[in-house]
């Protein structure tokens, strides 16, 4: 980390040498590597899987066209700048939104997603924030045909039949029905999530726990558990039930496919560690598990 916070000191020197150059490629290379380098020794969380897939699979799409990668928001994909030859801007902003879609469509299991993502084509603003008074007839053609599609949304909208509506949205009235009866006759509710008046919790004692580790492992058990996966009589069955809140900040994926830490610059997820531990054991014994 101390070494990244140097490196990065240096590529801020840089940059602001090809600021004084106008030199965008350069700018581009400089951001690309404080990213991918200092910003992730420092910062692991700043990237994901996610992330660094749509920056390799960019700069495969473009190659030379390519400039760089910087990122906008707070953290991993929450908001990125792709930098390009400007030859290749047109057909990059029609582009990377297919790759960015395609690429969210592959790994939305694994990796929390708030919304589809999408492209922002920017240009400078010289003047400012302004505001200009508009009549319905002054409008922007583009307004005028949003304003009238909304119009006849919400006229269609009222027309619908609200039980017709819920039937086609999958909404259970059965199941509904019953919760709220549950809630009202007091089955269910804040008050009775909570332990008994006369529940005894007691802290756990030594005896309700077994140590293994290295003092408590004879080499006589090492070797009947060494013969028992030569053998094929034992095999390993890993759990991953959750649904990995607690490395995506509180959304809901697929616990054992989430790519939760980068291990020798690969992201990898739970289910990674776990068969490279298994293959590792594998290769020990001589047998596949």
């Amino acid at each position: 980390e101390w070494h990244a916070r140097h490196r990065s000191i240096e590529i801020l020197d840089e940059m602001m040498e090809a600021f004084r150059r106008s030199d965008v490629k350069e700018i581009g290379r400089c951001t690309t590597e404080n990213f991918l380098g200092p910003v992730r020794s420092v910062i692991p969380w700043a990237t994901n899987k996610y992330t660094e897939t749509l920056i390799e699979r960019v700069a495969s799409r473009f190659g030379d066209r390519f400039w760089g990668f910087c990122m906008h928001g707070g953290a991993s994909g929450g908001g990125m700048g792709f930098i390009f030859d400007p030859s290749a801007k047109e057909e990059a902003v029609q582009v990377l939104g297919d790759i960015m879609l395609q690429t969210k469509k592959e790994m939305e299991h694994c990796v929390p997603f708030a919304m589809d993502p999408c492209v922002f084509d920017y240009k400078v603003n010289d003047h400012g924030t302004v505001a200009q008074l508009c009549q319905r007839n002054d409008l922007p053609e583009l307004l005028q045909h949003r304003s009238k599609s909304t119009e006849s949304q919400l006229g269609s909208s009222t027309q619908l039949n609200l039980d017709a509506l819920l039937v086609e949205q999958g909404f259970d009235m059965s199941a509904q029905e019953q919760i709220r009866s549950d809630l009202k006759d007091g089955r269910i509710g804040l008050a009775k999530n909570r332990l008994s008046q006369d529940c005894e919790v007691k802290d756990v004692i030594a005896d309700d726990v077994i140590v293994v580790d290295e003092d408590s492992i004879t080499d006589s058990m090492l070797a009947i558990g060494q013969e028992a996966l030569r053998s094929g009589t034992v095999g390993v069955v890993t759990l991953a039930a959750g649904v990995g809140s607690r490395w995506t900040n509180g959304a809901g994926v697929v616990k054992a496919l989430n790519p939760y830490c980068c291990i020798g610059g690969k992201h990898s997820s739970f289910l990674d560690v776990h068969l490279a531990k298994n293959r590792r054991v594998s290769a020990e014994v001589g047998m596949r598990i």
